[in-house]
């Protein structure tokens, strides 16, 4: 028994082979603590006492009445830190 194929038309003005991967890859501005640490390679702790120490910049998220909250590592302030350690090695 043959297999039966169907021809689809696709109605746009570019071929797909024009569209895919032109598109850059989305890097995010903030991450969540188990984000920031896989990234980064720093354990939670360390990264906590960069954090308090005001190496990196962060964010905690959370309603006026609430104790707990969601803490943002900005991204940006994560690899700037790291990167700070190869320059001065450079030197």
């Amino acid at each position: 028994m043959p297999l039966e194929t169907k021809k689809i038309t696709m109605l746009t003005t570019n071929p797909l082979e024009q569209t895919i991967g032109k598109c850059e890859p989305m890097r995010p501005r903030w991450l969540r603590i188990p984000d920031a640490c896989a990234v980064s390679g720093m354990g939670r702790s360390l990264l906590y006492r960069h954090l308090s120490a005001g190496s990196i910049k962060s964010v905690c998220l959370r309603d006026p009445n609430n104790v707990r909250g969601i803490r943002l590592v900005n991204a940006d302030s994560l690899f700037g830190f790291i990167e700070s350690f190869g320059k001065e090695g450079d030197q």
